[in-house]
């Protein structure tokens, strides 16, 4: 794509991020890895810049950037989803993390 530049953590494999632990890509697609390491990240400075641990995560889908703050982060994170298959397909995902831990 003209104008684009593949983020330098996909050069050595274009479908894993190196920037973000195997056990937090599973299951995700390259773009959200590359967002959820961002996103992640950026929080976890502004929490120790203003010494706030508690996340709330609203609209958090399939719990993929929670579970990255909460367990990769250690932050504090509540997750809010309106939709129930997307809550179940978390907590699915929260108990293979836990096991693969």
């Amino acid at each position: 794509t003209p104008g684009f530049q593949t983020p330098s953590e996909f050069l050595e494999n274009p479908s894993q991020s190196s920037r973000l632990t195997a056990p937090f890509r599973k299951h995700v697609r390259p773009k959200k890895q590359h967002e959820i390491r961002r996103l992640g990240e950026l929080v976890k400075k502004l929490s120790d810049f203003t010494g706030c641990t508690q996340v709330v995560d609203v609209g958090s889908g399939q719990g993929h950037l929670s579970r990255f703050m909460a367990l990769g982060l250690g932050l504090m994170v509540k997750s809010i989803e309106g939709d129930q298959r997307l809550v179940e397909r978390a907590q699915c995902l929260d108990q293979e993390l836990l096991q693969a831990l």
